[in-house]
């Protein structure tokens, strides 16, 4: 009966003890027989109950297993794109250009443009190849001898441009022929080596800007470019000699 424990063998002898009379082998045979199933249908019940429970546990421990992968899997995504998101905020990139730029009325400059596109420091920058014979325009020296060229760059800022002007007041047959290597190395700051070739056509330069009435602002600055470019080019002209 639901909610009641087996008997003891002390109790059964007790119980046994009570039948007489005619039939009191055939009700103690009965009752030994009732006891009898009924201890099996409680090992029936107990083995299921250990047999379920093993399946739980089982179970369980299954999908303990897998949401404790799916989470280690999940974290090491997560780091990796930490450190994915965290490189590309630190990463330095710099092209090496031509740029076409007025300098106010009709005076138009042919400049290099060095420039760090990145969002991280460039470290040891240096520059290699044919470009750096090239001489600008109303100077012997060539970009070689041209400090930056020279010595290199020793820290360049993300957003940080260089220029320097190759040609003045040129027209459209001032412009040499053939086409200009130039490689530029530099560090990150993880201090891996990064390098980036480019090929420099001085007949592929955006067109030539519009002519337009220049304002006082704009000649004062232009007369201002002009004095502080002649300025430079003597001071490498005293640093060659």
């Amino acid at each position: 009966m639901k909610g009641t424990r087996p008997l003891d063998n002390d109790e059964i002898r007790r119980v046994s003890a009570c039948f007489d009379g005619t039939f009191e082998i055939r009700n103690r045979g009965l009752l030994l027989f009732r006891l009898s199933q009924a201890n099996v249908t409680l090992n029936r019940r107990k083995i299921m109950i250990e047999i379920i429970s093993t399946v739980v546990i089982a179970i369980a421990t299954g999908a303990l297993v897998f949401v404790t992968r799916q989470y280690a899997k999940a974290t090491e995504r997560y780091a990796e794109t930490t450190e994915k998101a965290l490189k590309a905020a630190d990463t330095p990139n710099i092209r090496v250009y031509l740029s076409q730029s007025s300098a106010g009325g009709t005076v138009y400059t042919l400049d290099l443009c060095i420039h760090n596109i990145g969002t991280g420091f460039a470290y040891d920058v240096e520059f290699s190849g044919k470009l750096l014979s090239f001489r600008p325009q109303f100077t012997n020296t060539p970009l070689a001898a041209y400090s930056i060229m020279l010595n290199g760059i020793s820290h360049f800022a993300p957003g940080k441009q260089c220029r320097i002007t190759l040609l003045f007041q040129y027209e459209q047959k001032d412009l040499p022929q053939g086409t200009f290597d130039v490689v530029v190395s530099y560090k990150n700051s993880a201090g891996e080596k990064l390098e980036s070739p480019f090929t420099l056509d001085f007949k592929k330069v955006e067109e030539y800007p519009q002519i337009s009435d220049p304002s006082l602002y704009s000649i004062a600055s232009s007369l201002r470019f002009i004095y502080e470019h002649f300025l430079d080019m003597k001071k490498e002209r005293d640093n060659q000699n």
